[in-house]
């Protein structure tokens, strides 16, 4: 799969693309700015909140979730743009020209769009990590929810939670009642610390990504013809995003 910053990579290379398959149509077209997101791996907040001085700044907010951006909906795409950037394959469905043209230049399959992400995964219909991974990545995670070894880990999670005065049962959906909209207030930022205190006190984060990390070693084991195309894919990936920002 890939990291955050690896698929921004990817989404930096694409839109510099993107913005050049554009200009060969005759259209100045810049893509809007991506959206930064909090610095995340993979594993963070999957098994609850187990990092306490993130909790004690944060509360149970992502970093930088207050933060404003500028929406990508605020000018919407005029026709002509929609047709070079999709080709015409829109989200709602609508079938496509066979062969649209733009300025008496052809559009490409799937527009400027469909255009770089064939550029970066080598000609491929695969763009990212390919569903596979992220199938894989959720069926591990949702059996081992049900998984004997972390059924019995979250009640102890729950006690020690509990004897702190917050009655929860799930380390999954803590907080909720005291999480506001924008800042954290200064209980959110008390029962957070609480929470990943009891959470390392009682390790289950580390348990329960034990279970997990056996789970993913059996669905690998089934797939890894597949997996390893992934992988290659990811590689060719990110080398083309490389070798494309490199020119700018």
């Amino acid at each position: 799969m890939l990291s955050d910053d690896e698929r921004g990579l990817l989404q930096r290379a694409k839109a510099s693309i993107t913005r050049t398959c554009m200009k060969s149509l005759g259209i100045d077209y810049s893509p809007p700015p991506a959206k930064s997101s909090p610095r995340l791996n993979l594993t963070d907040r999957r098994y609850g909140l187990v990092d306490t001085a993130a909790a004690r700044d944060n509360g149970y907010h992502l970093p930088n979730t207050q933060q404003k951006f500028s929406s990508a909906g605020k000018n919407p795409l005029t026709d002509e743009q929609d047709l070079a950037l999709w080709g015409g394959n829109k989200h709602d469905g609508k079938a496509a020209e066979k062969e649209p043209r733009i300025n008496g230049v052809q559009v490409p399959k799937g527009g400027c769009m469909g255009a770089a992400e064939r550029g970066l995964s080598g000609g491929t219909e695969i763009y990212g990590e390919g569903d596979l991974a992220v199938e894989i990545s959720k069926e591990s995670f949702n059996r081992s929810r049900s998984d004997s070894r972390v059924r019995e880990a979250i009640p102890k999670w729950s006690l020690c939670m509990k004897k702190s005065g917050y009655p929860y049962t799930d380390p999954l959906t803590s907080g909720e009642d005291v999480m506001g909209k924008n800042e954290p207030s200064r209980q959110e930022k008390a029962v957070a610390v609480v929470d990943a205190e009891c959470n390392n006190r009682t390790e289950l984060a580390e348990k329960w990504f034990a279970v997990e990390c056996e789970i993913q070693k059996g669905l690998i084991a089934k797939n890894r013809k597949s997996l390893d195309r992934l992988r290659k894919l990811k590689e060719t990936e990110i080398a083309s995003s490389r070798k494309e920002l490199s020119k700018s």
